[in-house]
């Protein structure tokens, strides 16, 4: 069997075996207008098991909330109760997760077809572990100009990491970038300015 026909068979197989923990848990969008909406939220935060993605901050900002398939229609009463504004973004989580795992696993095959010297993050859907690989593979490529650093951590304790570029150690100039945040984050390539 050619090697492509073989990864092809693997990654049908392995997409295909995948856990089915999310079937049909909806992601929804909340957006509180009222103290007594987000009174309710913070409540639900508290209480609850409900997967808040993102921090209740203040009237009309956005909140994204993960919700059990079998909790939907109890919160859809609460929230039209209390006149909440909600969308449903996602009817099934799982086919969103499924769909990223199958890119990833995609974009690792291409890499590994590729047969790229070092492995190549630009212009994939990198996981956080491979861009943090990517970021020490850069500066293990150009010491004299490329630094890892730790920027702080998250809102759940994770590290965020970030790249120093030197090329003059003179100065004091610098560069923000800010990219590879969230989950489509891409990096570019750092060869071309680095050689």
């Amino acid at each position: 069997m050619n090697r492509f026909l073989f990864y092809f068979v693997w990654l049908i197989f392995t997409t295909t075996e995948a856990k089915q923990i999310y079937l049909n848990d909806k992601l929804i969008r909340v957006q509180a207008e009222t103290l007594k909406q987000i009174e309710y939220l913070q409540n639900l935060e508290q209480t609850t098991t409900i997967d808040f993605w993102s921090e209740i901050i203040g009237f009309n900002q956005t909140i994204d909330l993960h919700l059990k398939a079998n909790d939907f229609e109890n919160y859809r009463s609460q929230f039209e109760q209390i006149s909440l504004t909600y969308k449903i973004l996602s009817n099934n989580l799982q086919e969103l997760i499924d769909s990223e795992q199958k890119q990833i696993q995609f974009d690792r095959l291409k890499r590994q077809w590729t047969g790229h010297r070092f492995r190549s993050i630009v212009g994939t859907y990198a996981s956080y572990d491979e861009m943090i690989d990517y970021m020490q593979e850069k500066q293990n490529l150009y010491p004299k100009y490329v630094k890892v650093i730790e920027l702080g951590r998250t809102f759940e304790n994770r590290p965020m990491k970030g790249l120093v570029l030197q090329f003059n150690p003179f100065t004091k100039r610098n560069i923000w970038i800010d990219c590879g945040i969230h989950a489509r984050g891409k990096y570019d390539d750092l060869d071309d300015i680095c050689d």
